[in-house]
């Protein structure tokens, strides 16, 4: 009976001080890997929906600006292109980073002007931004009147300049030539337009596009 009473009683025994300080190691172990591992599956995650974002944001800014583009010299109410005052293209392209243009949407209202210009400049902060000036007016403004706020409406940037930075804004124009060999008022325009984070400067996106401009006459 007693050794029943003894074998019972040692096949009933907890476990030792080493198994259970083995048994914490192994389970930190785990759990350590198990958070680095959903530690850097969360920033992997929040890097690509950064990125996405910044995507969109181009996508976005490059298809308003494509679309308005198009719009350069059209008139509504004639057969005739308008222009910026003193411009002899219909799109106005300045300094490299600077590109404006005028046009009429109204068929009936023939003193009803849309300027449009998107420039690279600096804030009031001194970082560059995207900014675009639209301006609705009875008559038509040079580049310098339409690029700048003030006069029939301020300019604003595209984007928030505390997320992202504009990298690049480059434009670039090439005037086509007529079969006699002279220039015309219409040409290539070239945009490429690079965006970064500003908390994070590896994420960056960029995009070009190229167009020949429409509405215009020899």
């Amino acid at each position: 009976m007693l050794v029943k009473a003894a074998h019972f009683y040692h096949a009933q025994r907890g476990l030792t001080l080493l198994e259970v300080l083995l048994a914490s190691v192994i389970s930190s172990v785990l759990i350590l890997m198990v958070s680095r591992l959903i530690v850097t599956e969360f920033r992997v995650t929040e890097h690509l929906n950064r990125k996405i974002q910044l995507h969109q944001q181009l996508r976005t800014s490059f298809a308003l600006i494509k679309r308005s583009l198009f719009m350069a010299g059209f008139n509504a109410s004639t057969q005739m292109p308008v222009f910026l005052q003193g411009s002899q293209t219909l799109t106005d392209v300045r300094n490299d980073t600077q590109v404006g243009y005028v046009y009429q949407g109204s068929p009936t209202a023939q003193n009803d002007f849309h300027h449009v210009v998107y420039q690279l400049a600096a804030n009031q902060s001194g970082e560059l931004a995207l900014r675009l000036c639209e301006k609705q007016h009875d008559r038509r403004f040079t580049f310098e009147q339409a690029a700048s706020s003030g006069e029939s409406g301020p300019c604003f940037s595209l984007f928030d300049t505390d997320w992202i930075h504009v990298d690049a804004f480059q434009i670039r124009y090439q005037p086509l030539q007529s079969r006699a060999g002279t220039l015309i008022n219409t040409g290539w325009v070239a945009i490429h337009l690079r965006l970064s984070l500003v908390q994070d400067p590896s994420i960056h996106e960029s995009a070009d596009f190229t167009f020949l401009q429409r509405h215009w006459s020899l």
